[in-house]
């Protein structure tokens, strides 16, 4: 009869398993896809807000652009990689973690790295602009953003490979 060896003995103790804590606020992270304008270039808009993330779809819709709005960063990430969006608008102030850590974040992942990034911010000093450049934002807007400038911005952005007029 043939027996098994018994499993070799470890000389430490087994590690309980990471618990992580989050605070919910809704029982679902809010990840929402428009699907208004099926053709138009999928914009990402990171903001724990519902009320602006409500106004940016409108006021991206105008513009022909569809929306993913992800209110949860962290647990949205999949919903970016599977969705790439052409731009992403993203809040500083989110609940669960820093705008500029997710700016590093997105900008050290490849498939990001040249994904333009807008910064949306309640603060405009000189020092949150300078935090926005050297996190990787592209740009960075004060908010509630003006419709125009952002969808301006947000064309700038997305027509450089298409149109290369000086």
């Amino acid at each position: 009869p043939r027996t098994t060896p018994p499993p070799p003995i470890s000389a430490k103790p087994a590690e309980p398993p990471a618990v992580s804590m989050t605070v919910a606020t809704s029982p679902q992270p809010e990840v929402r896809l428009s699907s208004d304008n099926t053709g138009g270039p999928l914009i990402a808009c990171i903001d724990d807000s519902p009320v602006l993330a409500h106004s940016l779809k409108k006021i991206l819709s105008t513009g022909g652009y569809r929306t993913l709005i992800i209110q949860e960063p962290m647990q949205g990430f999949s919903q970016l990689i599977e969705h790439m969006p052409s731009l992403i608008l993203l809040d500083v102030m989110l609940p669960h973690a820093d705008g500029y850590s997710i700016c590093r974040f997105l900008r050290d992942t490849p498939v990001f790295k040249h994904t333009p990034i807008i910064i949306l911010t309640g603060r405009s000093k000189p020092v949150d602009r300078a935090r926005a450049s050297m996190a990787g934002a592209t740009e960075f807007l004060v908010k509630p953003p003006e419709p125009k400038e952002l969808l301006t911005m947000i064309g700038k952005h997305l027509n450089k490979g298409e149109k290369m007029s000086g």
